[in-house]
């Protein structure tokens, strides 16, 4: 097995389950097959065979082909991997991770947060905290002020080695 077709079975992994290391073993192995092939050729329920194929053809990492059986007249899908697709998932996954942690640290950044101490208390903004008189809405316990560099701090470390990772 190629280093592509390893990358491309952990990413299937991650986006369909366990379930999908299965079909997609099998998809490579077959190269072009019906659901029902990769069913018998991984041992899996049609169902999750068909589920899985619909989840990984979201993220454009199979495609399909449309043809009628000829004892039947049905229409058949042949589906196919798409390995190649696997570096264009990931860096739609860092842009969109990259979008994530910039709103998060322009959030962080904007606002003052205050906690009260205790486990299972949510931090909550300042605007919050003068609405609860400054007392934590879950516990009344008195809301201090919480220094979030820190959290900044490695929001803006992870951006920038994501950003240079997609340079």
């Amino acid at each position: 097995m190629s280093i592509s077709e390893d990358l491309y079975l952990k990413v299937a992994g991650l986006v369909g389950g366990d379930d999908a290391i299965g079909v997609v073993s099998s998809l490579l192995e077959l190269k072009k097959a019906t659901d029902e092939e990769m069913a018998t050729k991984s041992g899996l329920r049609l169902s999750s065979v068909r589920r899985v194929l619909y989840r990984l053809l979201d993220f454009s990492l199979v495609t399909y082909e449309e043809g009628r059986d000829p004892a039947t007249d049905r229409i058949i899908f042949y589906w196919s991997p798409l390995p190649d697709q696997v570096e264009g998932f990931i860096q739609t996954q860092k842009r969109d991770l990259l979008k994530r942690l910039n709103s998060k640290l322009e959030y962080v950044t904007s606002h003052e947060f205050y906690h009260c101490g205790k486990e299972g208390c949510k931090k909550v903004t300042f605007e919050e905290a003068v609405e609860a008189l400054f007392k934590c809405p879950k516990c009344g316990s008195p809301l201090s002020r919480v220094d979030m560099q820190p959290l900044i701090d490695a929001l803006r470390s992870r951006i920038a080695s994501i950003e240079k990772e997609m340079a």
